[in-house]
Order: C-alpha cells, then sequence, then structure tokens
C-alpha cells in the first residue's frame, strides 16, 4: 500500500500477514464495503456529479488538514473505516483531534481490519481510542488500499490507491454519504468489539485447531472430520473440547461461528487438507 505522507514524514501502512480468499465475500465484509465506497465516490467524480460539493484533494498533508478541521467542527458522529488504522494515527498521537473528541457528546467508531491489531503501535494505539470514549470494532479484510473518514452525514473523506497512485476526495454530496453511512452500518453490525476480538486472536491457534474450527463451522460429524484430518475421534474430541474451553462455547457448532465471525477463519477458507497430529 502506498503509505501517507505527511511534512515529509511518512506513515507506513502495516502489511497484512496473510491473505483473504478473494472468492469469499463473506470472509471479506469490510473489504467489500471499502471497495464498493471507492468505486461509488469515484464513479461520482469521473461523471462529474455534483461538481460543487466534491472536492480533490492534492496530496496528505491537504488530506490531514481537511480531516482535522471536519473533527473539530463535528458534532453528532465520526466514523473510520479502513483495512488498518493509518489515516487516524497519521494524526499524531499527541494532540490527535480523534482522541481529543473524548468528553464531547459525539458518536466516535473505528472499523478496520485485523492488520489493525498486528503490530504493538497499532494496538496500543485503538486500545487509547477505545478509553478516549470510541467504539472499536474488527472485520475480516483483505488488502483493500482504500480509507475513508465520515462526519456528521455531512462530509466523507477518502484516500484511496489505484496502480500505485494515491486519490484523494472529500465530498458533502448527501445521496453519496447517505449510501456511504449505509455501506458502513452494514459492517459495523457484523463486526466484532476491539476487546473480544483480542481474546480470541490471542489464541494462537495452530493449523490443526483452524481446521477443526472449519469443520466445526461446516457442521460435520466428529467422524467425519477425524477420518480426514488423520486424527482418531478420541483425539478429535479432545481437540473439540479444547477449543469449546478457548471460545468460551456451548457446542461444537457455537465455536466454529464464533471463530468465523471473528474473522479467524477467513484465512482458511479454503476446504481442509489432511492434517496430522
Amino acid at each position: 500500500m502506498t503509505d501517507l505522507v505527511i511534512d515529509g514524514d511518512t506513515q507506513p501502512a502495516p502489511e497484512q500477514p496473510y491473505p483473504v480468499d478473494p472468492g469469499n465475500q463473506d470472509t471479506d465484509r469490510l473489504g467489500t464495503m471499502l471497495r464498493r465506497a471507492r468505486e461509488l465516490l469515484e464513479a461520482a467524480m469521473s461523471e462529474n456529479r455534483c461538481p460543487f460539493t466534491q472536492e480533490v484533494l492534492p496530496d496528505d498533508r491537504a488530506l490531514c488538514h481537511a480531516l482535522r478541521q471536519a473533527l473539530a467542527q463535528a458534532r453528532s458522529t465520526v466514523y473510520f473505516a479502513g483495512a488498518d488504522a493509518t489515516l487516524s494515527m497519521a494524526l499524531g498521537r499527541e494532540r490527535n483531534p480523534v482522541l481529543a473528541l473524548a468528553g464531547r457528546p459525539v458518536r466516535v467508531r473505528h472499523l478496520y481490519g485485523p492488520a489493525a491489531v498486528m503490530t504493538p503501535a497499532g494496538r496500543d494505539f485503538l486500545n487509547e481510542l477505545r478509553r478516549a470514549g470510541g467504539q472499536v470494532r474488527i472485520a475480516p479484510a483483505r488488502r483493500e488500499l482504500s480509507m475513508i473518514a465520515m462526519l456528521d452525514g455531512s462530509v466523507a473523506i477518502l484516500r484511496s490507491v489505484s496502480q500505485g497512485v494515491p486519490t484523494r476526495l472529500m465530498v458533502r454530496t448527501p445521496a453519496l454519504l447517505d449510501a456511504l453511512d449505509a455501506l458502513f452500518t452494514g459492517s459495523w453490525d457484523t463486526a466484532i468489539e476491539l476487546t473480544d476480538y483480542l481474546t480470541y486472536a490471542d489464541a494462537d491457534l495452530d493449523d490443526l485447531s483452524s481446521q477443526i474450527l472449519l469443520y466445526l463451522n461446516s457442521g460435520c460429524t466428529d467422524e467425519a472430520a477425524a477420518r480426514c484430518l488423520g486424527l482418531s475421534v478420541r483425539t478429535y474430541r479432545r481437540r473439540v473440547a479444547e477449543l469449546l474451553r478457548t471460545f468460551n462455547a456451548n457446542s461444537r457448532f457455537q465455536a466454529g461461528v464464533r471463530a468465523a465471525e471473528l474473522g479467524l477463519l477467513a484465512f482458511h477458507s479454503r476446504p481442509p487438507r489432511r492434517v496430522t497430529a
């Protein structure tokens, strides 16, 4: 991804350590939302719709300046979405206007992909956002090269990258803003709270556990799953019992569903292979 460059300082985007099956939109809800948002805005720009309510921002410094101004004027809602938290982190740790929203009657929501918590700095920043009163959720997302901020339902600021070239837009068109809000809400409603995600993501599942969770999520019988994995039924059931405790689940199917909701199966979405214990 093309990094943000502000006043000569580069804000690198964390690398996504593993791929998501691009054909499985269920495991890429956030990525799908970001792609649709980018396509919607870029189509409007290319067709020159409502030119007086759209603006192309020349560089990342201008983007962050516009975002700071919008945040200072926010009165009701502030939504951020991205495969990682690069956009909000680019505003700095000291005097970050997002953190400054604490104590104001503004609903702040951050929706990011797993890449946002893959580095200590990213994880610390998201926890800081949460402590400042922001709501933070995680949703499966592949490396969609878009980041978006929406404020008060009256302005949206988007940064996307196409063929290595960044595009920065600020939009105030009501119809587009309504569509973006609907896209964000749909993704938000199916995302996982940061604290819940970290609890299970830190479980450090091995390959066999991930394969077992896939079978649990599919509703496969113990005998069939054990046979496919090359395990005895007894060993398979012992591993299932461990996973039930890890995910605080009351049933095999619930453990599989919970792992899928957390996005922990998004990176193992192809048919399970034979694994030896």
